[in-house]
């Protein structure tokens, strides 16, 4: 399970980097023709993002249960990764001349990891 989840995510990275160039220089041109050859090297980099990565998501044992049980991706792998916020230690609570505003803790985000899918 574990083996499957971290294959996944390291494939749609690698891939996903054609993509992430595209959509840059696309941002950073103001030239129409350019923004269309960047347009279609982000769809182009979408697809191979697709194609490398549904195979593998769907991905069976050879007694045809999936590769990454629901359990083990929402109760073990998903809780480790996912964002929180929390307060460091040496972290003063309160702020100010008179210590009157209350610190908030820290918002952290986790790696998406694809999350969203």
């Amino acid at each position: 399970d574990e083996e499957w989840f971290f294959k996944t995510h390291v494939v749609i990275e690698s891939e996903a980097a054609h993509a992430i160039s595209a959509l840059i220089a696309a941002s950073n041109t103001e030239d129409d023709s350019e923004m269309l050859q960047q347009l279609v090297a982000l769809e182009e980099g979408l697809w191979r993002v697709v194609r490398a990565c549904l195979p593998i998501m769907y991905e069976r044992a050879e007694d045809g249960t999936p590769k990454c049980s629901e359990h083990i991706f929402y109760q073990i792998l998903r809780p480790m990764i996912k964002s929180g916020s929390l307060m460091f230690e040496g972290d003063d609570m309160t702020v100010g001349e008179d210590a009157s505003e209350v610190l908030a803790p820290r918002n952290l985000s986790g790696p998406s990891g694809a999350m969203s899918s």
